[in-house]
């Protein structure tokens, strides 16, 4: 039994088009995401915004620098006001994931999306919620992988022999996410609220200010939001080994999926939805695709 998992556990050759698939539409989503909250920028990131700047500063962490740390800073040296600079840092956020896209000096763009990221998230602790993390999450990775050496600017400009399908950098991804689940899902399975519905209540009208869906409509049928909480704890609990074997990895992928979908609509939380979902397509589909195995 142990040879057989280790065997089919062994690094095969796995489809390359994931690299551009992880540059592309992560850095393309990651842009979207920016660009819909961009014309409420002054509200949020201003310096007469509905909280200060250095009230939010005083809640991020003193790890990573904020809009009001690095104004400060420049402030020493030379005179500069707070909404040029955050505005000025947010159209090098947006140019960097552009160049991104294209591949055009994709590692150089992607450290710096990354870090101009983290400072404009960590700018706006207070508003943070989980698709800023994944988010974050993702852009080091493409700092990471060699996500230009496909369908980039840089590929035409700098040919390479050999081309990588990244399989290692692909397992660590996979390993990551397998163990991302599972852990949410071992974390769900401890509190009783996941197995008699009341989880899935509370998330319903908790974050339904933008959803599609009435809650009102699931309160004469409470079997119904315990089915949904439990199928979800072992939706997740078990993700390592739905993907792990290739009959289940296709189901499971759909099933997860439909899960993260139905949170976009039920709740509202649409990008946290898409940016898990293009995870799970970059880390278990685009990889196994047959059709263009060979680029």
């Amino acid at each position: 039994m142990w040879s057989a998992i280790s065997q089919k556990w062994a690094l095969h050759p796995v489809n390359p088009i994931w690299l551009p698939a992880l540059r592309i539409l992560g850095s393309l989503f990651i842009l979207a995401h920016f660009l819909a909250v961009y014309p409420d920028f002054g509200t949020f990131w201003g310096s007469n915004g509905i909280i200060l700047p250095e009230i939010q500063d005083a809640y991020a962490d003193r790890i990573s620098p904020t809009l009001y740390d690095v104004h400060t800073w420049l402030n020493r040296y030379f005179s500069i006001r707070f909404d040029v600079l955050a505005h000025g840092v947010a159209w090098a956020y947006m140019l960097s994931l552009l160049l991104l896209a294209v591949g055009c000096l994709t590692r150089l763009a992607a450290i710096l999306a990354l870090l101009l990221h983290v400072v404009l998230i960590q700018s706006v602790v207070m508003f943070l919620y989980g698709a800023d993390y994944m988010t974050a999450i993702l852009l080091f990775y493409m700092a990471v992988f060699p996500v230009g050496r496909l369908y980039s600017i840089d590929a035409w400009w700098w040919p390479t022999r050999g081309t990588t399908d990244g399989r290692y950098f692909l397992r660590l991804f996979q390993v990551h996410w397998m163990l991302a689940y599972a852990i949410s899902g071992v974390d769900k399975a401890f509190g009783p609220t996941w197995w008699n519905g009341e989880a899935i209540w509370k998330a319903l009208y908790s974050y339904n200010q933008t959803g599609l869906v009435n809650p009102e409509l699931w309160k004469n049928i409470p079997w119904l939001l315990a089915a949904v909480g439990i199928g979800t704890v072992l939706l997740e609990l078990l993700y390592p080994i739905g993907v792990f074997f290739t009959r289940l990895r296709t189901p499971w992928i759909f099933a997860i999926m439909l899960m993260h979908l139905s949170i976009g609509f039920a709740m509202g939380l649409y990008f946290f939805s898409g940016v898990m979902m293009l995870i799970n397509l970059v880390a278990f589909w685009f990889p196994y695709r047959p059709d263009t195995l060979k680029v």
